[in-house]
């Protein structure tokens, strides 16, 4: 699976490739839903920093997202680059 486990959740649907009955390649979608789990508290004097911290999300991943994801947030995330996109 590599890297793409990290962004796998129940009921997404993805595409397999087969060869003599045994997965070869994996595809998922370009960008994922995921919900985020831990979240660190926003401290005032951060945005100074760039506005960014380190959130982990309900696979267990961690991602750079901007100060105001909090935990509980559903995050948009692009798997080809690993990068935050949005808040949904």
């Amino acid at each position: 699976m590599g890297d793409a486990g990290k962004y796998l959740i129940s009921n997404v649907d993805v595409d397999m490739r087969w060869f003599e009955e045994e997965p070869i390649q994996v595809k998922i979608p370009i960008k994922v839903e995921l919900k985020v789990t831990e979240a660190p508290p926003n401290n005032r004097g951060n945005t100074a920093q760039g506005g960014d911290k380190v959130v982990t999300v309900e696979t267990g991943a961690t991602f750079t997202a901007p100060m105001f994801i909090e935990t509980g947030d559903v995050i948009r995330i692009n798997t080809e680059t690993g990068l935050y996109v949005e808040r949904v």
